[in-house]
């Protein structure tokens, strides 16, 4: 599953040498949002450092005001594609599953009968089970850490934002840790999965 890793650093150029630390681990910049009061909404920093600051500072990483991560997730939003995608998994493995039985002499003559009916059944029982599942999976940002996120970003703190899986998120907190970053958090979204899953 994908999510969102937020951290809060106190000023933009550290804020974006942790961007810098992700790009130079292989993160693509798309991933990347820098989020603080000010912002253009531009790729690439947009403000004045130092020319040594600047040799070390993340280019072409998207800067903007507001992100998501500021907002809490309307559950509303995901249920329809929550349900779409499970409704496609279930219905095909219903089918698989209800086609092993005939390796069981008790149910094979029946399916002999009864093939194309057992199996469209089958695959719309799991599928519309599948959909219920996927409708209901909770995620995303909860109510309390998104007002807090945007408090932040009023208090003039810039949010390093980043799209991950379960998987690899822990390395990448450990490395905002490392660079300065507080209010560290994870936020799986189905959206990102889907987002991440066609990039």
């Amino acid at each position: 599953m994908a999510g969102t890793i937020v951290a809060v650093f106190d000023d933009n150029a550290q804020a974006e040498r942790a961007a810098q630390a992700l790009v130079d681990d292989g993160v693509p910049l798309e991933d990347i949002t820098l989020v603080f009061r000010g912002a253009d909404g531009a790729a690439g920093a947009t403000h004045d450092h130092t020319e040594a600051d600047q040799e070390t500072l993340a280019s072409g990483v998207r800067e903007v005001t507001e992100h998501d991560v500021e907002r809490p997730i309307n559950p509303q939003d995901e249920i329809a594609p929550r349900a779409v995608v499970g409704f496609v998994i279930g219905a095909p493995l219903g089918s698989l599953l209800i086609s092993l039985l005939v390796f069981f002499p008790a149910v094979e003559g029946l399916l002999a009968a009864h093939a194309l009916a057992a199996q469209l059944g089958s695959g719309l029982v799991f599928g519309i089970l599948g959909a219920i599942v996927g409708a209901t999976t909770a995620g995303g940002v909860p109510v309390e850490a998104a007002k807090g996120y945007h408090a932040e970003v009023k208090r003039g703190k810039t949010l390093v934002t980043l799209l991950a899986s379960s998987g690899n998120a822990p390395h990448f907190q450990t490395m905002l840790r490392e660079q300065g970053g507080r209010r560290l958090g994870f936020f799986p979204r189905f959206l990102d999965t889907l987002q991440s899953m066609e990039s």
